[in-house]
């Protein structure tokens, strides 16, 4: 469902739920705001107490919601083109994301080749 989706300029949503007792939040809720307050690592370590809370859950739908360029977007990047100036994209969406924008955009056609750099971890990698 979510290669083909997103093929078609669907984003796709998965919506699911997962019932607490008291005690289990109160224990995700600590741990929580204890990697919130952390001075290192924060991002990771938020990310790690959301990943605890992201496992057996009842699926309640899929769902595909149409993610349609802004008006003018492709005639726009036409004009840039035109007149010789180079567009880079830049972005944070996930890379079949970023890969489907740029094509249904006509930033890039389906035969250009699109480079990707792996994520930088720290300083002295970049």
């Amino acid at each position: 469902v979510s290669t083909q989706s997103t093929g078609e300029g669907y984003r796709t949503l998965v919506v699911a739920k997962k019932t607490l007792s008291q005690e289990q939040y109160d224990d995700f809720e600590r741990r929580y705001n204890d990697a919130k307050l952390s001075i290192t690592d924060r991002p990771r370590l938020m990310r790690q107490v959301q990943l605890t809370l992201e496992g057996d859950m009842q699926l309640l739908c899929v769902t595909g919601v149409e993610d349609k360029l802004q008006p003018e977007v492709r005639a726009t990047l036409e004009l840039l083109a035109n007149a010789g100036i180079k567009v880079w994209m830049l972005t944070g969406d996930k890379l079949e994301t970023a890969t489907n924008i740029a094509i249904s955009s006509r930033l890039v056609s389906r035969l250009t080749r699109i480079y990707t750099f792996k994520p930088v971890k720290s300083r002295t990698e970049a």
